[in-house]
C-alpha cells in the first residue's frame, strides 16, 4: 500500500454492512486503501486499476486485474456486486511521480501529461496539438486564460 489516503473511507464504511460478507467492486484500487478496509471487514472484492503500476497484496477475498474499471465490470453480471466504489481522480502518488508527467518539481522532469510511465506511450499533449512540448505548454496556458474553448 502507498501513502495515498482516500478522502471518502470512513462515510463509505458506515454505509456498508459488513455481516452478509458483501461483494464490493473497487474500480480504482490505487493505492488499495478502500480494499484493505473492505478486506479487514471479511467483504469479497473484485478489484481493478488503468495504472500498471499498481501491485495489490495477495488475499484469497481479492480478485484483481489491471485493466479499466468501465471495462471490467462488463464481465461481470447485473447486480453481481452489493457495493460499487470508484474513487475518480488522480492520487497524490501519481501526481508526484516525476514518471507520470505530471510534476515539475525537479529540473529533469518534463511536464508532458501522459500518466503512462512505459517508453511506448504518446503524450497528451501530442495527441491533442501534435506539437513539441516546448512549443506547446506556453501557447497552451496562453489560449486557455485567454479562451473558453481551446483549440490547437
Amino acid at each position: 500500500m502507498n501513502a495515498h489516503i482516500p478522502v471518502l473511507l470512513d462515510p463509505i464504511l458506515e454505509n456498508i454492512n459488513f455481516s452478509n460478507y458483501p461483494v464490493i467492486f473497487d474500480g480504482t484500487y490505487g493505492g488499495g486503501g478502500y480494499t484493505d478496509k473492505f478486506l479487514d471487514n471479511q467483504a469479497i472484492v473484485f478489484a481493478c486499476d488503468l495504472d500498471n503500476t499498481v501491485k495489490p497484496n495477495s488475499n484469497k477475498n481479492l480478485t484483481f486485474a489491471n485493466q479499466s474499471y468501465s471495462e471490467y465490470i462488463k464481465t461481470f453480471e447485473d447486480n453481481f456486486f452489493d457495493v460499487i466504489v470508484l474513487d475518480l481522480g488522480f492520487s497524490s502518488n501519481q501526481l508526484t511521480s516525476s514518471k507520470r508527467g505530471f510534476s515539475y518539481q525537479n529540473d529533469d522532469e518534463i511536464f508532458d501529461l501522459r500518466y503512462e510511465i512505459s517508453d511506448n506511450f504518446t503524450p497528451a499533449w501530442k495527441l491533442a496539438c501534435g506539437k513539441p512540448v516546448e512549443n506547446f505548454l506556453p501557447q497552451f496556458w496562453r489560449k486557455i486564460q485567454q479562451k473558453r474553448r481551446f483549440r490547437c
